[in-house]
């Protein structure tokens, strides 16, 4: 019997045959790793599992925290805007402590997120890598600009803490407020310039932020700067006023100021006939001087020298006889004009040097005022002058003879002190009331004023009270009415429309016609208190000395109306602050007067390739309430109107605006240029009829402007 031997096998490489061998043999190869090395690798995947879970947990414990404090800061950030917003002239302690309190929780919840986000060592993993970088460092700046507001909250309290001091002072009668005030101005600078300078660098912080950010963040610098963007100008405002107002009010010595009582029941381009002045003197604050006296005393004592009236005055009223005195200042429509005419011939009159501007007012702003005050009563006259009822009521105090040598204007003396005191009384509660009455009046050109100081004289003209003819860009019209012979006060009830129609052509000229309508009521019931009055006119007719203010270099094309005599062209043409006037005098009967003036205004559109831009100004004029207007433009043939101004209708190529307005208007209209002709169609030019009048327009403008005009042959 052979016996057989075990062959060895070779480990060929070779997939093994299925079946119950290769089964066995990767069976066997898996029972070749030590149980004791599956252990381990078991006990390391748990230990690297819990390491990685205690971490995240840490994290989480801490970076939540983090993200509670940050949107803790967010709400709180929220209610410190919701408080600024309530920031304004009627500030007070309440307001000021919830102001101060959600300051103090937005400062103790940014401290820990700012800590944490400039030292955390994940942060500043985080701040270097490429897809994270842009986030946190968004982050940065928003907690920086966060840092600013702070700080500027904590000077703007400091300030506001005092003047909530001088609020409550005030409410118990406790010293001067308005002198407190102007100290508090004058001292507070530094507080403000740094509280400015904050807002300054936080605005930086937050244009520094990129753009591409989360949208938590994007929303936070989003409102923030609308915040911002709301304040600033007020802010901006502050600090224009607070360089000038406390020395206007007598901060670094005396001030002293001419007013004028102007009367718009008697009506110059000025705001009115100014029949009382007054003197009023400022020092640290408080008023230390005030009268007021019946102008024509001052004009008919002898001795000043003979001044030469503008020509519309002195041929409709002073005549040869008379000289141009301070009763008869407001001429010019332009105040600062006037105010320094008024001020020229109250120093000639007077000998009275030492005035440092010309503040004027009439009955009208007299009126918003005692809006606010309530009625003010004069005692020693037994009077109480009602809002609304100021004009009737001084002319009916100022109309009646008196004896010999008694000042039948004295009334106005005794008015005037108790109106200034009322004001300087106002309850604080009402303060922005009376600011507001103040602004009004200046907008509707009730209330003007003019300083010798240049810097003063342009916080004045920021704020709007300067009362200057404007100088804005585009076509502009102003008509200024003025009260002539015959004398009368029939201007308080005679209402004044305006209809103006303006044709604009194919080079940007704008042909302009102003219907100018009175109608004079001095015959109906509702005059019938001002015929009971003596010194108010006679027969009903009112004498009225037009200007219609245009643009400079318009050329007038015609004029046509009148009621008792026909007009038949202007009776001057002269500049006035930077436009041309054309001057007209009218008659007016009780009932209806026209006038109608045309004139073209050189290229007021602002042209490019393809749109032209119509701007217009109707300035209103000084002491004249509400009165209806009516502007149609109509844009040149084959152009199309693209859009307008607020209040305007379209029809067509024509837009017309309607409205009653007791300020300037302004308006705006934007048409497609019309397509150019043919070439081949230019012989026309040449031609006659419509062609040759437009060529003959654009030679007249071109001529107007001083340019020299080539002409060419129709040849050549």
């Amino acid at each position: 019997m052979t016996e057989h031997l075990p062959v060895p096998v070779r480990d060929t490489g070779e997939e093994p045959p299925s079946g119950s061998h290769s089964h066995n043999r990767r069976s066997r190869r898996r029972r070749t790793v030590p149980w004791w090395r599956r252990r381990r690798n078991l006990v390391l995947l748990a230990t690297t599992l819990g390491v990685l879970g205690l971490v995240l947990l840490v994290c989480g414990i801490r970076y939540s925290g983090l993200v509670r404090d940050g949107l803790a800061l967010r709400d709180s950030m929220e209610r410190l805007a919701g408080d600024l917003k309530k920031v304004g002239p009627d500030f007070d302690r309440t307001a000021m402590n919830q102001l101060q309190s959600d300051l103090d929780d937005v400062e103790r919840r940014l401290g820990p997120v700012r800590d944490m986000v400039e030292s955390d060592p994940l942060v500043a993993l985080l701040r270097v890598a490429p897809p994270t970088g842009d986030q946190v460092h968004g982050t940065d700046h928003l907690l920086a600009s966060a840092t600013d507001l702070t700080q500027a909250g904590d000077h703007g309290l400091l300030v506001a803490r005092r003047y909530v001091q001088i609020r409550e002072a005030g409410r118990q009668g406790n010293g001067s407020v308005m002198a407190d005030l102007v100290s508090l101005m004058a001292s507070s600078r530094d507080e403000v310039i740094y509280t400015a300078d904050a807002i300054q660098a936080a605005r930086r912080e937050l244009d520094a932020m990129p753009q591409d950010l989360m949208s938590q963040l994007a929303d936070a610098r989003a409102i923030v700067l609308k915040e911002l963007t709301r304040v600033q100008p007020a802010l901006d405002g502050y600090l224009r006023v607070q360089d000038e107002l406390p020395d206007m009010l007598g901060m670094n010595g005396p001030r002293r100021y001419l007013v004028l009582a102007e009367d718009p029941a008697e009506l110059r381009p000025s705001g009115g006939f100014i029949g009382t002045y007054g003197l009023v003197t400022f020092d640290q604050g408080r008023i230390t001087e005030r009268k007021f006296q019946n102008t024509l005393i001052l004009d008919f004592a002898p001795g000043p020298p003979y001044v030469e009236p503008p020509p519309g005055l002195k041929g409709h009223l002073l005549g040869t006889k008379f000289s141009w005195q301070l009763a008869d200042a407001g001429w010019s429509p332009d105040f600062p004009t006037a105010a320094q005419k008024a001020l020229q011939l109250y120093t000639l009159e007077s000998g009275d040097s030492r005035i440092d501007g010309v503040i004027a007012l009439n009955t009208y702003c007299i009126d918003l005022i005692l809006g606010v005050t309530g009625p003010i009563e004069v005692p020693e006259y037994g009077v109480t002058v009602q809002p609304g009822q100021t004009t009737l009521t001084a002319l009916a105090n100022t109309r009646l003879p008196t004896a010999p040598g008694v000042d039948r204007k004295a009334f106005l003396d005794a008015f005037g002190g108790e109106l200034l005191d009322a004001m300087m009384g106002t309850p604080t509660a009402k303060w922005p009331d009376l600011l507001d009455a103040l602004q009004a009046s200046a907008s509707q050109r009730h209330l003007m004023a003019w300083t010798k100081s240049d810097s003063a004289e342009g916080l004045v003209a920021w704020a709007g009270w300067d009362g200057a003819v404007r100088g804005d860009t585009g076509d502009y019209v102003l008509a200024a009415d003025a009260n002539v012979a015959p004398t009368s006060k029939y201007n308080l009830v005679t209402k004044r429309s305006l209809d103006l129609k303006v044709d604009i052509d194919a080079v940007g000229n704008a042909y302009d016609t102003l219907m100018l309508n009175w109608d004079n009521r001095a015959d109906q019931p509702e005059a019938a208190a001002l015929r009971k009055l003596p010194y108010t006119g006679t027969d009903g007719i009112l004498g009225n000395y037009l200007r219609v203010l245009t643009p400079e270099r318009s050329r007038l094309q015609a004029v046509s109306g009148g009621s008792l005599v026909p007009l038949s062209g202007v009776e001057e043409i002269s500049d006035e602050a930077g436009r041309t006037s054309y001057g007209i005098f009218l008659l007016e009967p009780p009932g209806q007067t026209s006038a109608t003036v045309s004139w073209v205004s050189p290229y007021p559109v602002e042209t490019d390739d393809t749109t032209g831009l119509y701007r217009l100004t109707v300035q209103k004029e000084a002491g004249r309430t509400a009165e209806p207007l009516s502007v149609t433009v109509s844009v040149p043939e084959g152009a199309a109107v693209l859009e307008t101004s607020a209040g305007m209708v379209v029809q067509g190529r024509t837009v017309k605006l309607q409205t009653t307005s007791d300020t300037d208007v302004q308006l705006w209209v934007r048409y497609s240029l019309p397509k150019p002709e043919a070439s081949a169609s230019a012989t026309r030019v040449f031609g006659g009829g419509a062609s040759r009048d437009l060529l003959a327009s654009i030679m007249s403008a071109r001529l107007h402007e001083g340019m020299s005009v080539t002409w060419i042959s129709a040849a050549s």
